[in-house]
């Protein structure tokens, strides 16, 4: 579901309060509600973590729920700009990332999403959406590629909260729900796949691993991804670090 898998990507956390997870159960904008409230106590973020670090945040959004971010952490989000434009947003962002204008930008893209839930995914509407949101990365990522400074310096996290099958992703058991990309590229960032440049986690295939023993290459790891590539300290707190594939507190510092 779409806003408890964001959350978990921000905050490097499962959902489940009771074993440390955000409790953002709700996939709806409910104005009153924070992360706080929900997990019934202090939650950090990868938004906490960069102003922790005398950096800025950005959060460019296609859906009014995601206001939760900037009503959980106020002081760490700098920016929110929310329009279900997605060619309007991409070009937001693309102007916040030329002006060099935060650390960390968060950018979610709805398109797919709504075609798919209207349409059906894998439809031919839902695949000429995912073409738009391509083209919004893929511009994104040419204005990085342009830049010198941006070049050197700035890395992009791709990853998905949810498949989907017919109009639906509400299957927790079903592969087409919970299978998902996960890519990053940077400058600092070896390429091949992760899996193979982390050892210590395990290629689920089409299983559905639980959070004991090995784990694999989950959402909730952007966070911390994030972190190590802009070298400060994982999100406190958190329990997803897919990067290293190996706990947090055994992650030494670069």
């Amino acid at each position: 579901m779409t806003l408890p898998n964001h959350v978990g990507m921000v905050t490097g956390r499962r959902i489940d309060p009771q074993v440390g997870g955000h409790g953002v159960t709700w996939n709806e904008e409910l104005p009153d509600r924070t992360v706080q409230s929900a997990a019934g106590g202090e939650v950090q973020s990868i938004f906490t973590a960069v102003h922790d670090s005398g950096g800025t945040t950005a959060v460019f959004a296609g859906k009014t729920k995601f206001r939760l971010f900037e009503a959980s952490w106020p002081d760490a989000v700098d920016t929110t700009v929310i329009t279900a434009s997605m060619s309007r947003l991409g070009r937001q962002v693309a102007r916040d990332v030329r002006a060099h204008a935060h650390t960390f930008t968060f950018l979610h893209l709805a398109a797919p999403d709504q075609v798919g839930h209207s349409l059906g995914w894998m439809s031919e509407p839902y695949l000429d959406a995912v073409v738009q949101a391509d083209d919004v990365v893929g511009r994104l990522v040419e204005l990085v590629r342009a830049d010198p400074e941006l070049s050197r310096d700035l890395s992009v996290v791709l990853t998905a909260d949810h498949g989907g099958e017919g109009r639906v992703h509400a299957d927790a058991t079903d592969a087409d729900d919970y299978t998902v990309p996960f890519v990053v590229v940077g400058p600092t960032v070896e390429r091949g796949d992760l899996y193979a440049l982390s050892p210590d986690l395990a290629d689920p295939l089409t299983g559905r691993p639980t959070y004991a023993g090995p784990q694999p290459v989950r959402n909730c790891d952007l966070a911390n991804v994030s972190t190590q590539l802009l070298g400060i300290d994982p999100v406190p707190g958190s329990t997803c670090n897919g990067y290293r594939g190996m706990p947090l507190e055994a992650v030494e510092r670069p």
